[in-house]
């Protein structure tokens, strides 16, 4: 791990935040070499299991408990190799703790079923309830995914750990601790006596690759000598059904609908490698009919619509040599919104536009007259941002937001008719990313042989794309867009019946890297953009 020591430029462009994230004058942080997973279970006197919770301690290299935060991890429970649950978004106490608040199933896995086939399996047989293991993807630590642009411009990586993964220990020589207290609370009309039960369970720092079998060795028959088998988590909630779908847009109530952004958004609805629209493909009956001809087509290359009988002659998921939906291929700043702009009139403005009634004088169609005729601008940006952003963004991105601000006034300036669903960005999974295939092209100088001016769009983007990034950037998109403003700012978002957001960030974060590309961390398998355009069409 190479530690950050240059200093700024004199250029006035950089704050004084800048800082060493393992010595700054406030600690000094160590990597974290280990953890230690705590599940604490509460029942009723009655024995009916009511709360269950999940603790990460984190340990240094010398096992000492860490008392600072800045860790990232990413927690999936497999039985069998198949994943059952993904945790929450671990919470980061700062203290070297980290706590899990509930665990939810795969999106898109028919969730019931993979929960009762693995019940069928071995493990129930074994154990007399289900079992599997606890696998935790160490991401960042000390606060390195936090870095933004120049900080790592001299690292060799960024600082994340790639596809490395810690599994439950398995070694004879470990030693699960449990232990049990009771305690009485009292309140004026009742008393409850409650049990806690609590277990570490020991996490080994094993680096194994991710398509490896997430055991570390053989299991035995005896539970108590295997302590990398844990039991299932009490409750996993889906995340499709649980989540409140009725703030997610229903795209079915719009007339036509528009795509506009860079490959994330293409791609939600058109299949770079077989260069098809979803709703084109005979096998998607269900999402044709609930789409019909309302996903507007047009703004390729050529102004066409996709080719469905094209031999893809590309497996390359930014491959946007078709005649699919334009990629913009920029960021959005204040340097760019001309341009952006520019992209977005000569390759959608027809779609913007309200249809003409053909054969008469008038330039309305009845649906228009009565305001009847809807169209949906989905748009977003995050990636490129992120990624490649062409003016700082530092900690805030308030560059940024001012460019998703003015290009919404524009949009409702021109286009006034224009329903705006901004989509916000996914979750990034750095720990699908395979860092020896980037990293491995530098030469001793610190240069990447495929680019003699340095630095390929691969290594630019492992180096700054991390899932605190990438969150940072839809917390702050979200509250642009939904949190009422005083009256006296000169926008009020949330207030514009014409403007809504598009938030699958849960659903993402829970798919991980079951449903990513291999070895990318910001695109979705096929699949699962297809499933996530009918779940908008609902």
């Amino acid at each position: 791990m190479k530690h950050y020591t240059r200093g700024c430029s004199t250029s006035g462009l950089h704050p004084i935040t800048h800082y060493n994230p393992f010595q700054t004058p406030t600690h000094n942080c160590t990597i974290t070499t280990s953890i230690d997973i705590i599940r604490r279970t509460t029942t009723t006197e009655n024995f009916y299991e009511s709360d269950e919770s999940w603790t990460i301690q984190t340990y240094d290299k010398n096992k000492i408990r860490k008392q600072i935060g800045g860790d990232t991890f990413h927690v999936v429970y497999y039985e069998e190799e198949v994943p059952i649950a993904v945790s929450s978004k671990p919470i980061d106490y700062y203290n070297g703790t980290y706590g899990i608040e509930n665990f939810y199933t795969v999106p898109f896995q028919v969730a019931s079923k993979v929960v009762k086939g693995a019940t069928k399996r071995s493990t129930k047989k074994q154990y007399g309830h289900p079992h599997g293991r606890i696998v935790v993807y160490p991401i960042s630590t000390c606060f390195i995914g936090e870095l933004y642009p120049p900080l790592k411009d001299e690292w060799n990586t960024g600082g994340s750990t790639g596809n490395i993964r810690w599994s439950s220990s398995t070694s004879s020589t470990s030693t699960s601790t449990t232990s049990t207290s009771t305690s009485t609370s009292t309140t004026s009309t009742t008393s409850t006596t409650s049990t806690t039960s609590t277990t570490s369970t020991p996490i080994e720092s094993t680096i194994e690759s991710s398509t490896e079998s997430t055991s570390t060795s053989e299991s035995t028959n005896n539970v108590d000598n295997n302590v990398g088998i844990v039991k299932r988590p009490s409750k996993i909630i889906d995340p499709i059904s649980s989540s409140n779908l009725n703030d997610l847009p229903n795209l079915k109530q719009y007339n036509r609908t528009i795509f506009f952004g860079d490959s994330i958004m293409r791609q939600m609805i058109y299949n770079v490698f077989t260069k098809q629209y979803y709703h084109q493909n005979q096998d998607n009956s269900q999402l044709q009919k609930e789409s019909g001809n309302r996903i507007w087509m047009g703004g390729g290359k050529n102004n066409s619509t996709a080719n469905t009988t094209t031999t893809p002659n590309s497996m390359d998921p930014n491959n946007d040599n078709d005649d699919g939906p334009i990629n913009v291929n920029m960021p959005l700043s204040p340097q760019t919104l001309p341009d952006y702009i520019k992209v977005m009139k000569a390759s959608i403005q027809d779609g913007l536009l309200l249809p003409t009634t053909p054969n008469t004088t008038t330039t309305t169609s009845p649906e228009e007259e009565n305001n009847d005729y809807k169209i949906a601008l989905v748009i977003g940006s995050s990636a490129w941002d992120i990624i490649w952003p062409t003016e700082w963004q530092g900690p805030t991105f308030q560059n940024h937001l001012q460019a998703v601000t003015d290009l919404i006034f524009y949009i409702r300036k021109q286009y006034p008719h224009i329903y705006i669903l901004w989509k916000l960005p996914y979750s990034n999974a750095m720990y699908n990313a395979d860092p020896v295939d980037c990293f491995s092209r530098l030469n001793n100088n610190n240069i990447d042989i495929d680019n003699d001016n340095g630095g390929s769009s691969c290594i630019s983007a492992l180096r700054y794309s991390s899932q605190e990034r990438f969150y940072s950037v839809y917390q702050k998109q979200k509250q642009l867009l939904t949190t009422p403003q005083d009256d006296n700012t000169t926008h009020n978002f949330s207030k514009d019946s014409h403007i809504s957001v598009i938030d699958l960030y849960d659903i993402s974060y829970f798919s991980g890297i079951h449903w990513m590309i291999p070895n990318d961390s910001i695109h979705y398998l096929p699949d699962w953009n297809r499933q996530i355009l009918q779940l908008l069409y609902r």
